[in-house]
């Protein structure tokens, strides 16, 4: 998937290990502290969370959005948070939540449904054959 969005950006991935020991909401506030000590490099970052528990946008909608974005921040994150939702200080940090259904999904899936909504953002910006 990142090949097809390298025409638009310059993406990069980070990946964090998923904690797996103790109770849940340890689980998640430890996952939710690296990502936010991640974050805390750049603070001039639009944080993008999805997160089960928000709002839904149709791809245009979402295009729309991100056109208001793109021109304001240089960097824009893109985090998907683990199974157990993230803690309310990573939901807190985000400039932007968002939903893709309500279901749950592993995040390799994720990962590819939300590469190709990006891609499909530059692709109704832009106005290129994948969306005409």
């Amino acid at each position: 998937a990142l090949p097809i969005l390298k025409k638009f950006c310059q993406p990069e991935i980070k990946i964090f290990k998923e904690e797996t020991k103790g109770e849940i909401e340890k689980q998640k506030n430890s996952e939710s502290e690296k990502i936010l000590q991640e974050l805390e490099k750049n603070k001039k970052n639009f944080v993008i969370l999805l997160d089960v528990f928000w709002k839904q946008f149709s791809s245009e909608d979402f295009a729309k959005k991100m056109e208001i974005i793109f021109p304001l921040w240089k960097e824009i994150v893109l985090v998907i948070s683990w199974s157990y939702w993230p803690n309310e200080d990573l939901r807190k940090r985000a400039d932007l939540r968002l939903s893709f259904s309500k279901m749950t999904f592993t995040h390799k899936m994720i990962r590819q449904i939300l590469f190709e909504q990006v891609f499909r953002v530059f692709s109704i910006l832009n106005w290129t054959s994948y969306h005409k």
